[in-house]
């Protein structure tokens, strides 16, 4: 580019000048917003990597935790095979545990009551004693 003047060529220079200032501005401030993203982004990433091993850590309770209520069940099972050989040595039939299984599907007093009517005479009193607080309130 060909100038007429040295004052046009003064004036191209100082408004190129001035872009360039406005652009190298515009750098900066790209520049700090990047780094804040990059900070934030390690910061994520550290969250991401600590949720990640507190889940694994919670995958492996559960697991355990899984495992022993199979066992529970398993010795519960036993037990109550062996409960039963005992009685029937002795000549004696087990009860019916059917309503002690309603007993945990119904929670609230309404339901309580209702299950404690259906019990046989010689289970209420300890079902009463077990809800008492409910069944009061």
């Amino acid at each position: 580019m060909k100038f007429a003047s040295l004052a046009q060529a003064t004036q191209a220079a100082i408004a190129a000048t001035a872009q360039v200032d406005e652009l190298t501005a515009k750098v900066s401030e790209m520049s700090e917003q990047l780094t804040a993203l990059n900070t934030s982004s390690v910061a994520i990433n550290e969250k991401i990597v600590a949720v990640t091993a507190e889940n694994a850590q919670l995958t492996e309770q559960v697991a355990a935790l899984l495992t022993e209520n199979a066992s529970l069940k398993n010795a519960e099972a036993n037990a109550n095979a062996q409960m039963v050989a005992t009685l029937a040595s002795v000549g004696v039939e087990p009860a019916s545990q059917a309503p002690l299984k309603q007993e945990a599907d119904s929670v609230s007093k309404e339901g309580l009551w209702a299950t404690f009517h259906k019990l046989p005479l010689e289970q209420q009193s300890a079902f009463y004693s077990k809800h008492r607080a409910i069944l009061r309130a």
